[in-house]
């Protein structure tokens, strides 16, 4: 199924402003409005890009018309990492659009929060999993202790992988850690697998995954 992106928010052509523009990109586009339509004419159902002009639908209906800066200068190696990374931005906003199954996990959180669907699938691409914390005072090397792992938010991480490392960064043990609550992902625990050998430190690895792909890993020791 084809969805169009919608609900409150900007709308710029299905897409979001690209931070990575060149320098010289940035300076001619900054262009000032060259008009603004009344959504009740045709011509104010227009949205997206048509023939060098950008037509953006407003929140109070209007639509506001602005020309497209032209590139004059070659991008940077940084800028052009940047372009690409937005390219795969607006291809994952896509995705989300016709996976219904996706659709269905971004459209609650999305009216939760106030925004479109496609504004909050780009956010959550370009935003990295954030780790906040690895409580591990309840972890003394044995079988069965408690890790607490405390997540940016409550809707971004998907998986949580812990794996143990002794001193010389070798896998002792690894597994998953589950939420603590079904519907509020900030908050997971991991259950330790295996009794260690105590007088050591150890290192916990822990891995946070998003449903785009990206991971954050933080490591914190443990002396047990």
């Amino acid at each position: 199924m084809h969805r169009q992106c919608s609900g409150v928010g900007p709308v710029e052509a299905g897409q979001t402003e690209n931070p990575t523009l060149s320098r010289t990109q940035h300076r001619t586009s900054a262009s000032k409005t060259m008009a603004t339509i009344n959504r009740a004419s045709i011509s104010g159902q227009l949205h997206g890009k048509v023939g060098g002009l950008v037509y953006s639908l407003q929140r109070d209906g209007t639509t506001t018309v602005r020309s497209v800066g032209e590139e004059t200068a070659p991008s940077t190696p940084g800028e052009k990492k940047g372009q690409r990374r937005m390219q795969l931005a607006h291809a994952y906003v896509r995705s989300v659009l016709d996976d219904p199954e996706l659709w269905s996990v971004y459209d609650p959180q999305a009216r939760a929060v106030g925004m479109r669907v496609c504004d909050l699938a780009m956010s959550d691409f370009l935003t990295d999993p954030v780790i906040l914390g690895v409580n591990a005072d309840r972890y003394r090397g044995l079988a069965g202790d408690s890790v607490i792992i405390i997540a940016g938010d409550n809707f971004k991480i998907v998986r949580l992988g812990v794996v143990i490392r002794d001193a010389q960064d070798r896998r002792i043990e690894e597994g998953f850690a589950i939420p603590v609550e079904p519907s509020l992902f900030a908050t997971w625990l991991y259950t330790t697998q295996k009794d260690l050998p105590p007088g050591q430190v150890v290192t916990l690895e822990v891995t946070g995954t998003d449903r785009c792909g990206h991971s954050t890993v933080k490591r914190v020791p443990r002396q047990i």
